[in-house]
């Protein structure tokens, strides 16, 4: 007979494994959601989520002003960068909510810097739209949208919420 042994030295695979597991186990979420969404609109009988809707897709009276798929699509480099930095922070430290988190607070502040700049890129408001407001700022007419409502979630596959911010 013939005795063998062998050990098995990891230089990470398990860990990296698991790390990329553990990332099909959750998904990042950005927007207007949870009870920031819920919470009617100033002078107005809808919530905020319906605003940010009307905004983003436009109506036939409003214009479209899409904030979040701009920001999707102009911030894309960036996003994918800090998706890619979630990734390896999750690897070394095993803690991959934690560091999704990190991600979704930084693509919500893109997309509330987008909603700031809306004068350089937006169609201008109406003009009753004006007269009402007393300004020409698009997407800011109480701060609501980009101050309390951009919020990130992290979610299980089934959907629900494991950690969120804004």
């Amino acid at each position: 007979m013939f005795g063998a042994s062998f050990s098995f030295i990891d230089r990470g695979a398990v860990r990296v494994s698991k790390a990329l597991a553990d990332f099909n186990n959750f998904y990042l979420t950005i927007g207007i959601q949870g009870p920031g969404g819920l919470r009617k609109y100033p002078d107005s009988d809808i919530n905020v989520a319906s605003v940010a809707m009307y905004q983003e897709f436009g109506t036939r009276s409003i214009n479209s002003r899409p904030f979040l798929r701009r920001t999707m699509f102009e911030k894309r480099a960036e996003i994918e960068e800090s998706i890619r930095e979630a990734v390896t922070r999750a690897i070394d430290t095993g803690r991959t909510v934690r560091e999704l988190a990190k991600s979704g607070a930084e693509i919500a502040e893109l997309v509330r810097r987008t909603i700031m700049s809306s004068r350089s890129w937006a169609k201008p408001n109406a003009p009753a739209t004006i007269k009402k407001k007393g300004f020409d700022w698009p997407l800011n007419e109480t701060g609501l949208l980009a101050e309390e409502s951009i919020s990130w979630a992290v979610r299980s596959k089934t959907g629900k919420i494991v950690k969120q911010g804004s």
